[in-house]
């Protein structure tokens, strides 16, 4: 068995979408829906070649006292 981490490429991002309907439970298939998440915000194991795992963050800015500082919104 070999493992992979790595983020995912454009290619895969239909993969994630199935991945994250199947872990929860979401069989709301409309194309319709914009997909925000960018390949680069994504954190995914494959075993053996086939994705098995994802993390995502979003990147955004907040301010504390003031300050802009970067944070990150984490996903599936």
């Amino acid at each position: 068995m070999s493992v992979e981490i790595r983020a995912i490429t454009a290619d895969e991002m239909a993969d994630l979408t199935r991945l994250n309907a199947f872990a929860f439970a979401n069989n709301d298939d409309d194309p319709a829906d914009e997909q925000t998440l960018q390949p680069e915000w994504t954190l995914c194991a494959f075993v053996d070649g086939q994705l098995a795992a994802s993390h995502a963050a979003y990147p955004f800015r907040m301010r504390f006292n003031g300050a802009a500082a970067n944070a990150a919104g984490v996903t599936a």
